[in-house]
């Protein structure tokens, strides 16, 4: 047996007091990457727990303090559920749940710092700090800063950080100095042993985490068989016009009947290629080319420019993806000239030879607020929405169509769409993907293609 252990036996406090120090630290302290700021809470919450756990027969208050940390187990958990799922939309400028995390927190070291004040009694000593309050005062000062003036002054932020750094050091030498008044504390034996409920929580947490992930990010909308199309002489019309068949079999007939009176259609086609791999390849002596090749997950993106008389110009944005892959909250944003109207927005797929659609889910045009490394925040008005299709399905494509009225002056359509492909259901915290792209996350592909009016192409001809 080594020193340490020897004076853990010896001092019974040692243990329960330094996890629950280390559950503070770990609750008190935030670090934004690798998902730390939600990994390290569950620990420190569950720490806090086992820690009182240990020590919930000493007193009325200990018990209390049991029952507050058990509590924030199951907060915490509530937590993770929500920002595992769309509710983070809702909750997170809800300053009533806010309160409430902070509420039960306050009332937990208030407790805690209750009992130890009992215990300090009882062994007729005066001489210790309660290092508990001063995690209660830390606590309720770090509340109040929030919410004041100066919740972005870094100077507040390096005194508190202090604070809590004295704090931590304080519930430190709490556990020695009560090992040192001689009041031991109440054996306790439990089922479970600390070490089953830690491992427990957090296994828990995580299928939490991954099972709220899964059903959140793969929300389908509900699909609906498709009646076969109807010809029409203005499908014929654009077919001269070289419109792919395959995207006229898609455009419902309302949508078509739009374009009769067409006067000019260019169409306009990209691939998407969201893990495309660069390759070097000859042609010619010493003399190499490099191509993108593309592997799984890529999609074609056509747009396609109906001109109409009088400056009307009808957009259609097309996607299809070459190999099905999008399961998991995708989305997208269209942004062009100023007066966009949107008109329709529909996903596709097949399925054992039968083709289903359905309505493009959180489908909107509004005005938005981008951000940008370089520019900042600003404001445009776009297209944006998701893209979910069902497990097992196939031939997944879809459009996006929309109008605009330009004036005498214009002559340069300019239209761009930004996809944003999830490889996986997890996302901490939940965002809708169209978000993402809009706050500035790179991980999109962008197709972007400009469109002359007829009478500046005749001309340059």
């Amino acid at each position: 047996m080594d020193i340490d252990e020897e004076k853990t036996i010896l001092n019974p406090w040692k243990k329960p007091i330094m996890e629950i120090t280390l559950g503070f630290a770990l609750t008190s302290i935030t670090l934004n990457f690798l998902w730390l700021q939600y990994i390290l809470p569950a620990i420190g919450t569950v720490l806090i727990f086992i820690g009182v756990r240990s020590l919930r027969k000493e007193n009325k208050y200990f018990t209390m303090a049991y029952f507050l940390a058990a509590s924030q187990l199951v907060i915490n958990a509530i937590n993770l559920i929500i920002i595992s799922t769309p509710l983070v939309v809702e909750i997170q400028n809800d300053i009533i749940f806010s309160l409430l995390l902070i509420g039960f927190r306050l009332a937990l070291f208030l407790s805690l710092s209750s009992a130890i004040r009992n215990i300090f009694q009882k062994a007729n000593v005066s001489n210790i700090q309660n290092s508990f309050f001063l995690a209660f005062i830390w606590i309720l000062s770090f509340a109040l800063l929030a919410i004041s003036p100066l919740s972005n002054s870094w100077m507040a932020f390096i005194l508190l950080t202090f604070f809590c750094i004295l704090v931590i050091r304080s519930l430190q030498c709490l556990g020695d100095e009560l090992g040192n008044i001689g009041y031991g504390i109440i054996s306790i034996e439990d089922r479970l042993s600390n070490t089953v409920v830690v491992r427990g929580y957090l296994i828990i947490c995580l299928v939490l985490v991954i099972s709220c992930g899964v059903a959140a990010n793969h929300a389908v909308p509900n699909f609906t068989e498709i009646k076969s199309s109807t010809a029409s002489d203005t499908r014929n019309i654009l077919m001269e016009f070289d419109v792919p068949e395959e995207i006229l079999n898609d455009m419902s007939y309302e949508n078509i009947s739009m374009l009769q009176n067409a006067i000019h259609v260019d169409v306009y086609t990209d691939l998407l290629m969201f893990d495309g791999v660069s390759e070097m390849v000859e042609t010619g002596t010493r003399m190499y080319k490099e191509y993108i090749k593309s592997k799984n997950r890529t999609i074609e993106a056509t747009t396609v420019y109906t001109e109409l008389p009088d400056n009307e110009i009808y957009v259609l944005v097309y996607f299809k993806w070459q190999k099905p892959n999008a399961f998991w909250n995708d989305g997208f944003t269209i942004w062009g000239e100023e007066g966009i109207e949107l008109l329709d927005g529909k996903l596709f797929y097949q399925k054992d030879g039968t083709d289903y659609e359905a309505s493009i889910p959180r489908l909107k045009n509004d005005f938005v607020t981008t951000e940008s490394m370089f520019f900042g925040a600003s404001q445009s008005k776009q297209i944006s929405g998701g893209v979910c299709y069902p497990f097992g399905s196939e031939n997944q494509r879809g459009y996006v169509f929309y109008r605009l009225k330009l004036s005498e002056e214009q002559g340069i359509v300019p239209n761009c769409i930004n996809y944003l492909h999830s490889k996986n259901p997890i996302s901490l915290p939940y965002t809708f993907a169209e978000q993402k792209i809009l706050s500035g996350q790179r991980e999109y592909k962008q197709h972007y293609t400009t469109y002359d009016l007829k009478k500046y192409q005749d001309m340059q001809e």
